[in-house]
């Protein structure tokens, strides 16, 4: 059980404390069963941002025709070329018949978590007890000298995967209240040209009902098409359209954090240092509230239909009074 409250954000976990490094993977195995096996296991501990799988490669001396041996042997087993081991561009076959080839010694890897905390405790409970194919891999924090920016926004899909994770599939949603075309007056187009472009704004919100949040996101998306080819217009609408809601919601994601709690419950809060872009109520109806004049209108004329009447007013009512009094 986790002994400290943690905070996650909706960005790219490309920090060292939230990586592992697996060294000594098996040569036997190809990339994609190597991913197989590391998401299976260390997807025990906590949800993973993303596993990145390196070879190490060794030079060696192979003769000719052990070489068109094995390049024909790999073809026919996998149905590909040969991949594993290939000739360096500076090289070439020397008087001895033999050639100077990369071969594949080994494999390593990092693996990304969210959290910190699971981080930990698949690096404690796996250091020198994990075996890929009969073969220990050595598990390590990662100790990456240039860290990637952490800024960056978090894509969608990853966004709609850690929210669910953490929040439950019914425990947030999503709504648009505006996406509209931007269309630019002043803008200077050349009649001629067949090369246009249009752009799409939209303004959406995350709701997380169950802990009273709403995270208001922006977006905006440019597209080109050609104004004499219809269906590069309709391409170019849609996508327009569907990056500009995706931006809006990946903005309004970014605004949101996870605080895990040590009794392994979540809180969500708001960002407080991200603000929401506030739309003028012009921008979403089409009647303007006014609550306060700097100056009274100049030159202003009154009807006389709609002149004091007070004084009748209150004739008027005074009759209605006896009115009700005498039935």
């Amino acid at each position: 059980m986790m002994s400290e409250a943690e905070i996650i954000d909706f960005v790219p976990p490309h920090d060292n404390y939230k990586s592992l490094y697996i060294s000594n993977i098996s040569p036997s195995l190809n990339e994609d069963e190597i991913y197989n096996i590391l998401y299976k296991k260390f997807s025990e501990f906590g949800l993973i941002y993303g596993i990145r799988i390196f070879p190490v490669m060794k030079a060696g001396l192979l003769s000719s025709s052990l070489l068109s041996l094995h390049q024909i042997e790999s073809s026919s087993n996998t149905g590909e070329t040969f991949e594993k081991t290939a000739k360096l561009p500076e090289d070439s076959e020397n008087n001895s018949g033999t050639r100077c080839v990369q071969t594949v010694s080994c494999y390593y890897a990092f693996v990304n978590f969210y959290s910190r905390l699971a981080c930990q405790k698949a690096r404690r409970e796996l250091s020198g007890n994990f075996f890929i194919n009969g073969q220990p891999s050595k598990v390590i924090g990662a100790k990456r000298s240039k860290v990637m920016e952490s800024l960056q926004m978090l894509p969608l899909v990853k966004c709609q995967e850690l929210a669910g994770y953490y929040l439950g599939f019914n425990g947030w949603s999503t709504r648009i209240k505006l996406l509209k075309e931007n269309i630019a007056e002043d803008t200077e187009v050349s009649i001629l040209s067949s090369s246009k472009k249009l752009t799409f704004c939209c303004l959406s919100e995350v709701v997380l009902e169950h802990h009273g949040i709403v995270s208001e996101g922006f977006g905006a998306w440019e597209e080109s098409y050609t104004s004499n080819d219809s269906l590069s217009k309709i391409v170019a609408f849609h996508k327009a359209k569907k990056i500009s809601y995706q931006r809006s919601l990946q903005d309004a994601f970014s605004k949101i954090i996870l605080v895990v709690l040590p009794n392994g419950k979540v809180a969500a809060e708001r960002n407080s240092s991200k603000v929401d872009i506030f739309w003028q109520e012009a921008s979403l109806s089409p009647v303007l509230k006014v609550n306060h004049l700097d100056s009274q209108p100049e030159n202003e004329d009154i009807d006389s239909d709609f002149a004091d009447t007070s004084e009748d007013l209150d004739n008027i009512n005074i009759q209605l009074l006896q009115e009700l009094e005498e039935s």
